[in-house]
């Protein structure tokens, strides 16, 4: 089979690309598109801008759906998807609006394979299907279901019947995903991790799961070698994130400082203009600058590039970055999950083991290279999303003319 037409479908506004899911959604669809087995992609996505196209993907058709005012109330959301059994994660990018749009643009083109990303898109699932038997696949970021079983419990739920509401909020989210899954043909996940849980997660699924990694667009070399300066790269809308952020500052800086006082931290992401920084800059050696229109600006900076990630889902984009860009890495072994192989970097998941492995990089600037070289050509070899779409379109390809489950979901 060759010259199939998929529909890409965002449940997120793409642009500004400013975290590894909208990244991964939008260049992986790019790759995809520029696959010879494939005619066309349409990759539509939710916006409330009247100015809907932020950036370009080539040959990728974006058809942006503009959001009516009635849709922007969360609490009609939360409503409606209470009626519809739809969990809470999902009704924050539920809108009435986007699936008219969805349903109207399944009945006047035809598509071979319908592509939904991410577990939360799942919501439009019973319009799609009243509408069209395409075959669908998921393109999951991570297991929802045990992403949200690693994260802590928010503050406002640590008492008793807090964590008792917590306890329901993912037996529902973890059947809602069973649900959604059982109507796909396919699967892709970004690790072999990720494919494992799914699959311990539903045993006898009838669709076919396979590892599709996060990836990077190849750009030239930015660094610092034989600088002094560490760099953080993440969004901080991300709690994960921040909480790295955080760990690095107050835990592994001072000990940095001890024996290299001239060293600085930059932490850099997508970040809400209200976010509160103070518990990263109490000291004039670190600076957090948020929403940097052009990334390549930090790395330009970037001596080392730290990942102090301990808790989260899916696969680490900012590691394959740095690694492109090539700044050498030092890594919690939670921020190098779903990678093989394993990634040429330093991995330590204590704070004082993460110090000493940053001043030895730094007094080390023939290290630093090597690390630098074999990164670069580590995300080469592997993973550039040209290399991935094509890996995805085979996917697709295998599927065959199947029709979705009917399963009841």
């Amino acid at each position: 089979m060759s010259g199939l037409k998929i529909l890409v479908i965002s449940c997120y506004d793409l642009f500004p690309m400013t975290n590894g899911g909208l990244i991964r959604i939008g260049r992986l669809a790019e790759g995809l598109a520029r696959s010879e087995s494939i005619d066309s992609v349409t990759l539509t996505y939710p916006t409330f801008r009247a100015e809907a196209i932020g950036d370009v993907l080539d040959n990728v058709w974006l058809k942006p759906i503009r959001l009516t005012g009635s849709d922007q109330s969360r609490t009609k959301r939360l409503l409606l998807g209470m009626v519809r059994g739809i969990p809470p994660f999902a009704t924050g990018t539920f809108y009435r609006s986007y699936e008219s749009a969805i349903i109207e643009l399944l009945k006047t083109q035809h598509f071979d394979r319908i592509q939904l990303e991410q577990t939360a898109a799942a919501a439009y699932l019973p319009a799609i299907r009243s509408t069209s038997k395409t075959p669908i696949l998921f393109d999951l970021h991570d297991v929802e279901t045990y992403r949200i079983r690693q994260m802590p419990l928010p503050r406002s739920r640590r008492s008793r019947i807090g964590r008792i509401f917590q306890r329901l909020d993912r037996l529902v989210v973890q059947h809602w995903e069973v649900q959604a899954l059982s109507v796909a043909s396919g699967v892709c996940v970004v690790s072999e991790q990720e494919r494992e849980r799914l699959l311990t997660l539903m045993p006898n699924t009838r669709a076919v799961v396979t590892v599709i990694s996060n990836g990077v667009t190849l750009q030239p070399e930015a660094s610092n070698l034989g600088g002094d300066t560490l760099i953080m790269v993440g969004s901080l809308y991300y709690d994960p994130n921040y909480e790295a952020g955080n760990w690095v500052a107050r835990e592994v800086m001072p000990l940095v400082w001890a024996r290299r006082p001239e060293t600085h931290l930059l932490i850099a992401g997508a970040g809400p203009p209200e976010l509160n920084v103070a518990n990263f800059v109490f000291d004039k050696r670190i600076e957090v600058q948020l929403n940097v229109p052009y990334i390549r600006d930090i790395y330009q900076h970037a001596t080392i590039a730290l990942i102090g990630v301990q808790s989260g889902g899916g696969a680490a984009l900012k590691l394959l970055e740095a690694l492109m860009f090539g700044v050498p890495v030092v890594s919690t072994s939670f921020g190098v999950r779903g990678y093989e192989p394993v990634p040429p970097c330093f991995i330590t998941d204590t704070a004082a083991k993460m110090a000493e492995q940053i001043v030895a990089l730094l007094d080390n600037l023939s290290e630093q290279k090597r690390l630098a070289k074999q990164g670069r050509l580590f995300v080469e070899k592997n993973f550039t999303w040209d290399q991935l779409g094509n890996r995805l379109a085979e996917f697709h390809k295998a599927l065959g003319d199947q029709s979705t489950p009917d399963t009841g979901a």
